[in-house]
């Protein structure tokens, strides 16, 4: 069976029982395979969904319960209730947890545990939250033009790199280190790295400071990060006590450019406020500035190209690999670039590409049509052209078209048996099916019976030697009577030290939906909302092709992921097709350990075949009639 560890959560119980207290309430964030979220996000207390536990009697104040490895953090949070209402949430705390991830390790400690002190809940941080907190930023600029950007230079301190946050009102916010925010005196308002919340009645200020006299060009965007209960916000750029931008009524999801040049001279403060209008639920707001200042009497100018790296390529044919195009300086905004392949017939490639404001690199994605060579030319006005050669050769593998080139080949298993692979639970059987299209007749199955709410395997491939890119292939389908279950259906786990991304189809009759592969990074410390949806960017759904799959069909699904250098440094990828047709792609892509380093990048190690149905949530009640996976072939590369 998968490795587990055993945590015993602890609470001081501040309730003197005079309320008739009838039971306790308590629910957990975690990255743990346990974990089943089970009920709705709040957005206006946590950006991520809790999952409940089984109601604890009154009086107690401590619970233990077992988490399946991999598991790096663990948050809870806790409260009473009586026949009237429940009381007040504890403050949420999280702690991390060390735990093996071999099943011939030794077992993790068991006992684990740490104590809320605090019957009273402080107003709930707005979302998202940074989690853990970001790394020290980089110094600000210096010299005769410097350039300013928000999103990169967050901090915990107040003025570094000419960035203080404060409230309308001037009062300075207060940093919370442990999360990695700013928080201010009324309900939600706060400031985070790329985000703003205002007040219930007061705005809330991202502050810069001029630090000498020039030539300011203020770029970026601004923008709701929903609508949904939302009355908007109110937006205004001031320059010391002037008007320059609004006020601006902001109700939609729209991001709106910001484009303004101000002379200042030393200590003018330019001030980006983000004042409620009716309320301030749901106020959350995307907000990305960017100043570049000249000090020397010239009026600020824009990036220009740098490179195009790397300067040749090879790649296979139907195959797809990403260039990345670079700039010198951090655009003040959207930075968009010409690209051109100059044989079409051989290589394909998008007509542009943009760099987002405050970043200085984006990635351009070519795709091999036929054996040959095509110059790839990145272009803008006022820039020097920068080139590539992209090289495009036969596919590694005839069944396997998106294969990378120059891989090493860790497994190529036909499942006429279980030997080269693991199976945890002993719970997978090769049976025959004719209809198999790779390597007929044998193939493994996996099962859940009806009304089962236990059942399925966890079968995988572990290799010895880490690696930055993993592609998987593997030809799958469900039998016919499939339903599928409430929230995603997990499929196949590709997973590295700290991370554990899955391939889920979602969807289907109980969700009143088409079934559609999808991604999910699925690793509670990393966050690619900035390319992706839901709570962190933890769902990707397909962004390219019709993800679509019918229940009972043959598939061939290839997937490949490159993970980043650190678990902020947005330069992965993730990647996926079906039947050799590209569904999914996203670039600046975070998947790392959290530990990661340049010297010690992210990586991957392993694959694992896993439905996750342990026995929550809906299983056994929805699953009225048995549920069946098979795998005909599957196919795993490694590349550094």
């Amino acid at each position: 069976m998968a490795d587990t560890i055993t945590v015993k959560f602890e609470w001081q119980d501040n309730s003197s029982g005079d309320r008739d207290e009838d039971g306790q309430e308590l629910e957990i964030y975690t990255d743990s395979p346990t974990y089943k979220p089970n009920q709705k996000i709040d957005y206006s207390v946590a950006n991520h969904a809790w999952m409940r536990l089984p109601p604890i009697a009154a009086g107690e104040t401590e619970a233990s319960m077992k988490l399946k490895t991999p598991v790096t953090f663990v948050k809870f949070r806790v409260r009473q209730y009586n026949e009237h209402a429940p009381g007040n949430w504890s403050t949420p705390v999280q702690f991390s947890v060390t735990s093996p991830t071999s099943p011939l390790s030794p077992n993790a400690p068991s006992t684990l545990g740490f104590s809320v002190v605090s019957g009273v809940t402080p107003p709930p941080p707005p979302p998202p939250p940074v989690d853990p907190p970001p790394t020290p930023p980089p110094t600000g600029g210096t010299g005769v033009t410097s350039n300013y950007t928000f999103s990169d230079q967050f901090s915990g301190v107040q003025g570094q790199n000419q960035w203080s946050y404060i409230d309308a009102a001037a009062t300075p916010l207060v940093y919370n280190a442990s999360a990695g925010y700013w928080l201010g005196a009324q309900t939600y308002q706060g400031l985070w790295s790329g985000g703003i919340h205002p007040g219930t009645s007061v705005g809330t200020v991202l502050r810069w400071t001029a630090p000498a006299d020039g030539e300011a060009f203020v770029s970026g965007s601004v923008g709701l990060q929903t609508t949904s209960g939302s009355n908007g916000i109110r937006f205004t750029i001031k320059h010391n006590s002037s008007d320059i931008d609004g006020p601006t009524d902001l109700t939609t999801t729209t991001l709106r450019s910001i484009s303004e040049t101000v002379t200042v001279v030393a200590g003018d403060t330019i001030d980006f406020i983000v004042a409620p209008i009716s309320g301030n639920n749901y106020c959350s707001t995307s907000l990305m500035p960017s100043i570049l200042l000249t000090t020397d009497g010239t009026t600020p100018a824009e990036p220009t190209l740098s490179t195009l790296s790397p300067s040749t390529i090879v790649l296979n044919t139907g195959g797809i690999v990403t260039l990345t195009i670079s700039i010198t300086t951090p655009a003040p905004s959207l930075y968009t670039i010409n690209i051109a392949s100059s044989d079409a017939s051989k290589v394909t490639t998008s007509a542009t590409v943009s760099i987002s404001t405050g970043q200085t690199s984006a990635s351009v994605v070519l795709v091999g049509v036929a054996p040959g060579a095509s110059t790839i030319t990145a272009s803008r006005s006022g820039s020097s052209d920068k080139t590539s050669i992209a090289t495009v050769s036969a596919p590694v593998s005839g069944s396997w078209p998106n294969a990378p080139v120059g891989g090493t080949v860790l497994l190529d298993h036909s499942f006429d048996s279980m030997v080269g692979v693991f199976s945890n639970y002993n719970n997978t059987f090769i049976v025959q099916d004719n209809s198999a299209p790779m390597s007929p007749p044998n193939v493994a199955r996996t099962r859940l019976e009806a009304f089962a709410r236990e059942g399925g395997d966890e079968v995988g491939y572990t290799s010895s030697v880490n690696y930055r890119e993993m592609y998987v292939g593997a030809y799958w389908r469900t039998n016919p009577q499939f339903q599928g279950r409430t929230v995603a259906n997990k499929v196949f786990f590709v997973r590295g030290p700290g991370t554990n991304g899955i391939w889920a189809v979602n969807g289907g009759p109980n969700q009143g939906s088409n079934f559609v592969w999808m991604f999910g990074h699925n690793s509670g410390h990393l966050d690619n909302s900035h390319i992706m949806s839901g709570d962190r960017g933890l769902v990707s759904p397909p962004n390219v092709g019709d993800g679509t799959v019918q229940m009972g069909l043959w598939y061939r699904m290839e997937m490949h992921i490159r993970a980043s250098t650190t678990a902020t440094s947005r330069d992965g990828f993730v990647r996926w097709w079906i039947n050799g047709v590209l569904v999914g792609s996203y670039d600046r892509f975070n998947y790392a350990a959290a530990a990661a380093t340049a010297s010690n990048p992210g990586t991957m190690n392993a694959w694992l075949w896993n439905e996750t149905w342990d026995g929550s949530g809906d299983m056994g009640s929805i699953n009225t009639v048995p549920w069946e996976h098979y795998v005909d072939h599957v196919y795993i590369v490694g590349k550094n």
